[in-house]
């Protein structure tokens, strides 16, 4: 398979779960990126040479800052994109509509096929709350 293939075969296969979080990387880093960039003191001045001064060698720890009400924004919209894509179409919509009620006297099903067909494995559906699933 040459690259263009294999390109074209990704692009068609692209859903919301997959490109969701990365886009939501991709400016979650930017916002990062940014937010450190202006949290810094301007270069040459009394805040910036106090810093440099008594700034610890090779260390990740710098001040923290308190959430202020534009960082508000931001949230939660990541959230509630990120719940509308994560809750979207969840779950099956096309439960089965006909059941099967087994009695006492009476535990066995038949089943015609209109051909002979190999059979590798057999599903059942329960519906929903049911607790006892009798053998």
């Amino acid at each position: 398979m040459c690259a263009l293939e294999f390109l074209a075969a990704m692009w068609n296969n692209l859903t919301a779960t997959v490109v969701f979080p990365v886009v939501t990387l991709f400016f979650l880093t930017l916002f990062f990126l940014y937010y450190f960039k202006i949290s810094q003191p301007l270069p040459g001045t009394a805040d910036w040479v106090s810093e440099e001064i008594n700034k610890p060698k090779l260390t990740f720890f710098s001040t923290r800052h308190q959430l202020e009400k534009r960082d508000v924004a931001p949230i939660l919209i990541i959230t509630a994109v990120f719940s509308f894509l994560a809750l979207f179409s969840l779950g099956d919509r096309s439960a089965p509509q006909s059941f099967h009620h087994f009695s006492d006297f009476r535990r066995e099903v038949y089943i015609e096929l209109r051909e002979p067909e190999e059979i590798s494995e057999i599903m059942f559906y329960t519906g929903l709350w049911t607790w006892h699933y009798p053998l």
